[in-house]
């Protein structure tokens, strides 16, 4: 990863970047030829999995509410009723990208 002052924040930061990157070249290729499966799981990988592993600590325990989900730009989602807090839900979207049990 190279010489990396702070590989958490510049791994995500990079990884972001690599997104609107994508972004701006997507239109130059047919849907079939585009990889936003790919990019989407490498992507969760690099701003879920690996955050959490080096910060756990750090994620809020927030309740979940209706406020909360429009913040973040959920409109139409549900998940497991029993995760009440957005800790528990980055815990839980951590083991189903890490374990690719995504259904």
């Amino acid at each position: 990863m190279g010489n990396y002052r702070n590989v958490d924040t510049d791994f995500i930061e990079r990884t972001l970047e690599l997104i609107s990157q994508y972004e701006s070249v997507l239109h130059k290729y047919e849907f079939d030829k585009q990889f936003n499966h790919t990019l989407l799981i490498n992507c969760l990988l690099g701003l879920i999995v690996f955050p959490k592993e080096r910060a756990i600590y750090y994620l809020p325990k927030e309740r979940i509410d209706t406020q909360l989900l429009k913040d973040l730009g959920i409109v139409n989602s549900s998940f497991n009723p029993d995760i009440k807090e957005l800790k528990s839900l980055i815990i839980a979207l951590r083991h189903s990208i890490a374990h690719f049990d995504m259904n």
